[in-house]
């Protein structure tokens, strides 16, 4: 106003352009986040993201209410585990850690999660320093800091919920629709990796083959062996399709006789009926 003599009257002062105390009182903000991650990892595990999520309003059909998240940095391949209670955290966490690092034959590094105390706990913090994994924990009320893992929780969440819905489905099924989740977009292509690469590709240095996925929640007909039905008795019996088995080649489905999870490569499909 004083350069520009906007009004009259107004006294000659000095404008002082440091900030005061009383402005910072008053105005002070946060700081921008940068749009773009300012780390660039260049192999696998050299970061790895991780976080809870939960709990649901249902539980699973193994009674679990939480799931929780790890993220490599490099590949941006996903793996999820389902917890009943959080304090599970650390004893899945060495099951997951013992399972990629002999998958991909590297250690990890960096693990990057929120300041929760299922990730600072006594425990945890020695099992840090016994395994020489650098810790890296965001800043409280800022989300911002660990974008990674709360996208991509939300992107899963998103997807099983769409999934459920389509089907008709109850939300006893949600942690069968977020494992599945993971599962197909680790075989998607991501805008977070450079080059048209899927993240399964960047892991594991071959292309995922798709040719064995079905819809989820199809009904489906389950083959049942000789040995364990009698002459007349039907061949199959009627499941619900939910998702596939990380320990076999078979499919995960759910029989609706006596509401049990079973796994079969012996499997047809109607997948255009609910």
């Amino acid at each position: 106003m004083q350069e520009k003599d906007l009004v009259k009257g107004l006294p000659k002062f000095v404008v002082q352009k440091e900030s005061c105390g009383a402005c910072n009182l008053g105005k002070q903000s946060r700081k921008s986040f940068p749009k773009e991650s300012q780390t660039k990892t260049r192999e696998r595990l050299e970061i790895v993201h991780t976080d809870v999520c939960g709990p649901m309003q249902h539980k699973s059909l193994d009674g679990s209410r939480y799931f929780l998240l790890f993220l490599d940095d490099f590949t941006h391949m996903c793996w999820v585990y389902f917890l009943k209670q959080k304090s599970d955290t650390f004893s899945t966490f060495k099951k997951a850690k013992a399972m990629i690092e002999k998958q991909s034959g590297c250690s990890i590094k960096i693990l990057r999660s929120d300041g929760g105390g299922e990730f600072t706990s006594k425990e945890f913090t020695k099992f840090y320093e016994d395994e020489g994994i650098e810790r890296q924990v965001t800043l409280p009320y800022s989300p911002q800091q660990k974008g990674a893992a709360e996208r991509k929780n939300r992107s899963l969440v998103e997807m099983a919920r769409t999934m459920l819905a389509e089907q008709d489905l109850p939300f006893k099924f949600w942690a069968e629709a977020v494992y599945t989740s993971a599962y197909l977009q680790n075989r998607l292509p991501s805008r977070a990796i450079e080059g048209d690469l899927t993240p399964m590709e960047k892991w594991c240095g071959h292309k995922p083959n798709v040719s064995h996925l079905k819809v989820f929640g199809s009904i489906c007909y389950v083959h049942i062996p000789d040995q364990r039905r009698r002459k007349l008795e039907a061949k199959a019996k009627r499941c619900i399709f939910i998702g596939y088995s990380n320990q076999t080649k078979g499919y995960r489905v759910f029989n609706l006789e006596n509401e049990k999870i079973e796994i079969s490569r012996d499997v047809e499909f109607e997948e255009e009926k609910k």
